[in-house]
């Protein structure tokens, strides 16, 4: 039996000098005792086609291969003609997703969403419900742990005085919630911002 293994890079910035197609282990002034090799696809320099007229798994690759903004429009439109033809709606709608995903490794926010606006099919898919979901959801965190730390500013600059600057970057790390709270409730009975910043 055999495995062949491929590496696939999907932007060129994470291409690196050190990757060969070959990894050699072994100690100095040895022959090696391990090489492997593997197979490098950089899908920046494959042509559209490739992805195109491939299996359908492959599909969301074609507009992050060898296509330059202005073929976009086109590479979307072939996309929508095969995913009509050869999916049923939720399959279509996980391509549509995989290539949101892909494309905004490359391309601006904007230009994505103007690419993709009326694809049928994507925004029905429970993987695209899901991220969208995900992102809703860290939205709201972000905005409650923000919310926390401008009152604690607030307060503690009240009680305190502004903090120190290493004071306010160790606030802006904290992360979780519960913790924050707990610094807003030991206000009263904190004597510094370091005294403040030790509530567990």
């Amino acid at each position: 039996m055999f495995v062949r293994t491929v590496l696939v890079l999907l932007r060129q910035s994470g291409d690196q000098p050190e990757l060969t197609g070959t990894l050699r282990s072994g100690f100095a002034d040895e022959p090696p005792y391990l090489v492997f090799r593997y197979e490098i696809v950089r899908v920046w320099q494959l042509p559209p086609d490739v992805f195109l007229n491939g299996g359908l798994g492959i599909l969301p690759l074609a507009p992050i291969s060898a296509v330059t903004e202005s073929q976009l429009p086109a590479v979307i439109r072939r996309m929508e003609e095969r995913i009509r033809a050869e999916t049923t709606p939720d399959e279509g709608g996980k391509l549509w997703t995989a290539a949101d995903v892909l494309m905004g490794l490359r391309y601006p926010r904007q230009l994505v969403a103007e690419l993709l606006q009326g694809v049928h099919g994507m925004k029905e898919s429970v993987t695209y419900q899901a991220i969208v979901e995900e992102g809703r959801v860290e939205g709201q965190v972000e905005g409650m742990l923000r919310a926390r730390r401008e009152d604690l500013l607030l307060l503690g600059g009240e009680r305190f005085g502004p903090p120190a600057p290493e004071n306010e970057t160790a606030l802006q790390s904290i992360t979780d919630p519960r913790r924050l709270a707990r610094m807003i409730g030991a206000l009263r009975k904190a004597s510094s911002w370091e005294d403040l910043l030790a509530t567990p």
